[in-house]
Order: C-alpha cells, then structure tokens, then sequence
C-alpha cells in the first residue's frame, strides 16, 4: 500500500466542505426567496381585503345617507 502523502486527501476534503457549503447557502438563498414571495403574496390579499372593507364601508355610509 502506497504512503499517504501529507495532506493528499485535504483537496478532497475542501472540496467536500466547499460543496456543502454552497449547498447550505442555496438552501439559504431558496428559503429567502420563498420568504419574498409569501411576503409578497401576504401583502396583496392584505390589501386587497382592506379595499374591499373600505369599499363596503362607503357603500354603507352612502346607504345610511340616503335614508
């Protein structure tokens, strides 16, 4: 069996950690984007649902003016 040479397997090793950890940032970077978008996605149906209470509110107050 052939000796080691000194750090023949810390090559692999980096490249081994590297990977993970370009993993572990896309993982992070996918989780971030996902974030954006449910955020995102909040916000419209916040607004819309707060046009929609204004609107009944108008139509509400128009009605009790009319009487």
């Amino acid at each position: 069996m052939p000796a080691k040479r000194k750090g023949s397997d810390l090559g692999r090793r980096l490249t081994k950690s590297t990977a993970l950890r370009n993993r572990r940032v896309q993982r992070t970077d996918e989780r971030i984007q996902q974030n954006n978008v449910d955020v995102r996605v909040n916000m419209v149906q916040l607004r819309e649902s707060q046009s929609q209470e204004a609107r009944a509110e108008k139509i509400q107050q128009r009605q009790l003016e009319q009487r």
